[in-house]
C-alpha cells in the first residue's frame, strides 16, 4: 500500500481493500485452514493440528480460533490505515453483505455472503473504531425482498459508526443478473433510504444501452 500511495502521490484518492477477509465461511467450517501456523497455535492452546468434525464445533475452540483470525485481519486494514493516513487518502473496503445473520444463500455457486465476522471482516467494528472511512456492501441479491433485507441490516449496523456507507449492486454475478428494470428498482430504493453512494459490480464489465439509461437516471 506503501508503494502506490508513494508512486502514484497525487494522483489517487484513496484505497480500496477489496478482499480483506479469510476463506469463505462455510468452507472453512469443513475445510479449516491446516498452514504451519494455524497447526502450531491449535497444538499449543487444543492440543491437536487439525479439528476434527466434533472439534470444530466446540464452542470456546471456536471462539479461539475466530479471535485469531479477527486480529490478524484487523491488524493488516490497521496497517493500510497508517498508510492512507500519511498520505491523506481516503480507506474504504468491500465488506460481505451477510454481516452476521442476514438473509443469505448458502448453496452453490453462491456459498454464501458470510458472515463477514466468521471470515475475519468485522467491518462494523472497524467502520465505529475509525479504521475505514467508507464501507462498500457487497449486497448483490438479485432477490429483492433479500436485498431490501440486507439493506436494512446495513443501515442499522452502521447508524453509529462514522464511515459513509456506498451500497453495492450487483449487476452481474454469481448470483444471478438484473434486468434494467430490477437495476432502477434497486436505485428507487436507496433513494428511498436516503443512501447516497452505490457501487455496481457486473463481472462482464459491460452494460447494455438500457442499463446505462437507468445509471444516467439516477446519476444526474
Amino acid at each position: 500500500a506503501a508503494r502506490v500511495a508513494e508512486g502514484y502521490a497525487g494522483q489517487l484518492c484513496g484505497v480500496q481493500l477489496d478482499f480483506i477477509r479469510s476463506a469463505n465461511s462455510l468452507l472453512s467450517l469443513d475445510f479449516p485452514c491446516e498452514c504451519e501456523g494455524c497447526c502450531a497455535l491449535r497444538r499449543k492452546y487444543f492440543g491437536y493440528a487439525v479439528p476434527t468434525a466434533a472439534q470444530r464445533c466446540e464452542p470456546a475452540c471456536r471462539y479461539k480460533e475466530l479471535a485469531w483470525l479477527n486480529a490478524n485481519v484487523r491488524a493488516a486494514v490497521a496497517a493500510v490505515r497508517e498508510v492512507t493516513a500519511q498520505y491523506g487518502l481516503e480507506l474504504s473496503i468491500a465488506a460481505r453483505s451477510n454481516y452476521l445473520n442476514s438473509p443469505d444463500i448458502p448453496v452453490p455457486p453462491v456459498w454464501g455472503l458470510g458472515p463477514a465476522v466468521t471470515e475475519g471482516q468485522d467491518w462494523v467494528e472497524w467502520a465505529e473504531a475509525g479504521l475505514v472511512d467508507a464501507v462498500v456492501t457487497m449486497n448483490y441479491h438479485t432477490q429483492g425482498e433479500y436485498f431490501r433485507q440486507n439493506l436494512e441490516d446495513h443501515l442499522r449496523l452502521l447508524q453509529d459508526s462514522r464511515a459513509r456507507f456506498c451500497s453495492g449492486i450487483g449487476l452481474a454475478s454469481s448470483m444471478g443478473e438484473l434486468s434494467p428494470g430490477q437495476l432502477r428498482e434497486r436505485f428507487m430504493l436507496l433513494r428511498e433510504k436516503a443512501v447516497t453512494e452505490a457501487y455496481i459490480f457486473t463481472k462482464t464489465n459491460i452494460y447494455s444501452p438500457e442499463c446505462l439509461a437507468v445509471l444516467r437516471d439516477f446519476a444526474s
